[in-house]
């Protein structure tokens, strides 16, 4: 499995054990950043997302590997609301059925790559 998808994951799984939350920033659903937060950092807040969906489908007993394998369908989804949100383009071609986003997932393990088909909210986002 993905290491940064592991690492979100985990940081999600710690979150949920404590009393004091880093998920300072709600409106954003993301960790907080440090005040000079380094590249990794970065990384992980935008894989946070996927991971903390992966837990609250999950529940409060779910494993890191529960959550991390959950997570990286998750951040398929994740990826597509996002392009179709930040490109006109993308959103009006999709829109008029001229392009297709099709969800997958890449099995390291195995070197097998799982489609997914479109996104299942589709029609919501476009």
């Amino acid at each position: 499995k993905c290491g940064a998808i592991k690492g979100a994951s985990q940081l999600v799984l710690d979150d949920a054990k404590t009393t004091s939350s880093w998920w300072c920033c709600q409106t954003e659903k993301a960790p907080c950043l440090p005040k000079n937060p380094s590249a990794l950092d970065k990384y992980l807040r935008g894989l946070t997302p996927p991971a903390k969906e992966a837990l609250d489908s999950l529940g409060g007993e779910a494993s890191m590997e529960e959550v991390a394998g959950a997570a990286v369908y998750a951040n398929v989804w994740h990826t597509i609301e996002s392009l179709l949100e930040h490109s006109e383009p993308l959103r009006e071609s999709a829109r008029s059925g001229g392009l297709e986003l099709h969800g997958a997932v890449y099995h390291i393990e195995t070197g097998k790559v799982e489609f997914l088909g479109q996104h299942p909210g589709l029609k919501g986002l476009l």
